[in-house]
């Protein structure tokens, strides 16, 4: 899930705008490992999340450590890689680890996850892993070139007070590959966020999330929405739209100035599912993902709308925290996005590609 980007978070102006993101990194995105949240609802959570959108492929790798939910396991720390690749269709999977097999630290912002790993140095973010069992391998450099954005303390789900923060737009580089097939890209826009709190998987809640980047990696312009509902998705929590034109936003579009639509026809392909073990627990092929969403935003004389068409799906089947059996569904998209309005009397007309994604419990 994207940030919801109320506040800003940066240095003093004086350092070249390089070195003011990366400090501003490194003074705000840490691991935090729930040391200062009261356990009054729901298990602690915590996961680096990062997007590719390449030209032939796009790459998703989500890097989570959470307790364990279950009674027995007395709140036990878990590690779980998720990554998915999109070329030509979706390959990749999930792997969960053991305390033994994590290295983490409270305030550092470089840990492994077994093989995955995450360093911050240089002004740049490694990401490196393998996922053996579905043969995909993975090597990003991701230079950021926007500053970190936040909101914290955010309500959701009944839960203890929800933390994000996102870097909109960064640069990456590197390979992925795919049983035999290496994909290398240099350059292409990309994304990152990290979230942290305590809620339970299978809790009165849904949301819609999505980031689209641009085509060509000189266009300025980086989009994030989101909305976060109740379970029946009938009553709107939170919502948003925020637009930025290079490092810093261009516009942040709230509540009642923002409009969603999502449209009656649904997505008909047939899912890709991980982890395969819970694969046969999931209900039919059906999938609740509309074909496509778009939204609008209007402030002042100042117009945003994006519409994004969804291309492909892979589905992520999360087992409820109440231990009752059930799953909560987490539908990742690849799709292409359309921008168009006008801010401060620039024409926006940016076509990309975009990661859209549907909470489902």
């Amino acid at each position: 899930m994207s940030a919801l980007p109320s506040r800003l978070l940066r240095p003093a102006p004086a350092a070249p705008l390089a070195g003011a993101i990366a400090e501003a990194i490194r003074a705000t995105n840490h691991l935090r490992r729930g040391s200062s949240e009261p356990a009054v609802a729901g298990a602690w959570k915590e996961w680096f999340h990062f997007c590719v959108l390449a030209p032939e492929v796009a790459v998703l790798v989500n890097l989570s450590v959470f307790e364990d939910p279950r009674p027995a396991a007395r709140g036990a720390e878990v590690g779980r890689a998720l990554v998915l690749v999109h070329a030509g269709g979706w390959h990749g999977g999930a792997e969960t680890f053991a305390a033994e097999a994590l290295r983490l630290r409270a305030g550092a912002l470089s840990f492994a996850l077994g093989p995955h790993t995450v360093d911050f140095r240089d002004g740049r973010f490694r990401v490196m892993g393998v996922l053996a069992r579905a043969d995909v391998s993975f090597e990003l450099d991701l230079t950021p070139l926007a500053f970190p954005t936040a909101t914290r303390n955010a309500a959701f789900a009944h839960g203890s007070p929800v933390h994000w923060l996102a870097v909109p737009r960064l640069a990456a580089t590197g390979t992925v590959t795919v049983g035999r097939r290496s994909h290398t890209f240099d350059g292409v826009p990309a994304y990152h966020d990290h979230n942290w709190g305590r809620f339970r998987w299978g809790g009165d809640f849904a949301w819609e999330w999505g980031v689209g980047l641009p085509d060509d990696p000189g266009s300025p312009w980086s989009l994030v929405f989101d909305r976060l509902t109740d379970r029946s998705r009938g009553r709107v929590l939170t919502q948003g739209l925020y637009l930025w034109r290079g490092a810093e936003p261009a516009r942040i579009l709230r509540e009642r100035a923002v409009r969603f639509e999502l449209s009656r026809q649904h997505l008909r392909a047939r899912p890709f599912r991980i982890p395969a073990a819970l694969a046969v627990l999931a209900e039919g092929e059906a999938a609740d993902v509309p074909a496509t969403l778009s939204l609008a935003g209007l402030a002042g004389d100042d117009r945003v709308e994006a519409e994004f068409a969804i291309e492909s799906l892979a589905q992520v089947l999360v087992p409820n925290d109440a231990d009752d059996l059930r799953l909560t569904t987490i539908n990742e998209t690849v799709a292409r996005m359309h921008l168009r309005g006008r801010v401060d009397g620039e024409a926006l007309d940016v076509p990309g590609r975009a990661f859209v994604e549907l909470v489902r419990g």
